[in-house]
């Protein structure tokens, strides 16, 4: 298994941009100095730093690396309630055809009962299985099926069309659902331009060490705290309860009684930052396919709370 690529950089992507932006706008206006100290601080470096961080901006976020999985999502399920009805339908067939109880037990079985409630809960290895076993089951038991007027001619054929069409869609969905490479590429460029930008940014700190004013310019949080002050707020993480992995693209909204919410989604690993005024707020987490939660929370002025999140699955 490949090795997982984590973030190099302490703040939000989004931050990060702005951050190295404002360093390199602030060494084009001392380059002369930095050319002093070290030959390799061109012009030409700073123009190929920009551009870098413009290609990295430039890769897919989240969202649209996550839109198609989505809408497979939901077409999964609605073509997995299609399967499960499916089988409802072939559960009546099988007591006409078998009307011993203890002998439908078993057959139920045969058809994939013990498959049936899962997929319910968007299991989509427990509707392929059901599929599977009901396909077999009407194969191996159709003329007992069939005897009577009992079940239509055409229900095996529809049955199996049903089975089709749902394990094509889950087969592009599982293709859609695999975006880790690409946010490894995200990532991976992110922590390049954040290792060419300190590289700088050090560098500045010697230069102008004796300079304070100037000093300011080539450090990362004095420049991240421009972006974005230090006042009151929340801060956090938010994770799938199932495998504890990071749920990047949740929606955090904190909503104070009287006023309009205010609302933010988490990064790619799952963080998640939110300026308020001090007072007591509604926090609630969401995200699609998963269970939203809620708390109240008290927010002090000069304070972030911390609060995480673990999120289950609908």
């Amino acid at each position: 298994m490949a090795e997982e690529i984590k973030k190099k950089y302490p703040c939000s992507q989004k931050d990060l941009y702005s951050i190295l932006e404002t360093a390199w706008e602030n060494y084009d206006g001392h380059q002369p100095e930095f050319a002093l100290h070290k030959a390799l601080y061109t012009v030409l470096l700073s123009t190929n730093a920009k551009a870098a961080i413009a290609a990295a901006k430039a890769l897919p976020d989240l969202q649209a690396r996550t839109e198609p999985a989505e809408t497979l999502r939901v077409s999964l399920v609605d073509k997995g309630e299609t399967c499960r009805h499916n089988f409802r339908k072939l559960k009546s067939y099988i007591i006409t055809a078998f009307p011993d109880e203890e002998v439908q037990k078993a057959k139920f079985e045969a058809a994939g009962q013990l498959y049936y409630s899962e997929a319910g809960n968007e299991d989509w290895e427990s509707v392929e299985s059901l599929n599977q076993s009901g396909s077999n089951f009407i194969a191996a038991n159709s003329v007992a099926l069939l005897a009577g007027d009992n079940m239509p001619v055409g229900f095996q054929a529809d049955y199996d069309g049903d089975k089709g069409d749902f394990h094509d869609t889950y087969t592009d969905f599982k293709t859609a659902e695999q975006t880790s490479e690409q946010t490894a590429e995200k990532i991976k460029a992110n922590n390049a331009i954040f290792k060419t930008g300190m590289d700088m940014m050090k560098d500045g700190q010697v230069i102008f060490v004796e300079d304070a004013d100037i000093l300011v310019k080539f450090t990362f949080q004095s420049l991240w705290d421009l972006i974005n002050p230090p006042v009151a707020g929340i801060k956090g993480n938010v994770k799938r309860a199932s495998d504890n992995l990071p749920l990047g693209g949740a929606t955090v909204t904190a909503q104070k009684e009287g006023e309009p919410a205010e609302t933010t989604e988490t990064d790619e690993t799952g963080d998640y930052s939110l300026r308020l005024a001090a007072g007591t707020y509604i926090v609630t987490v969401s995200a699609p396919g998963f269970v939203s939660q809620s708390i109240e929370v008290v927010v002090e002025t000069g304070n972030y709370r911390t609060i995480d999140f673990s999120l289950v699955a609908v």
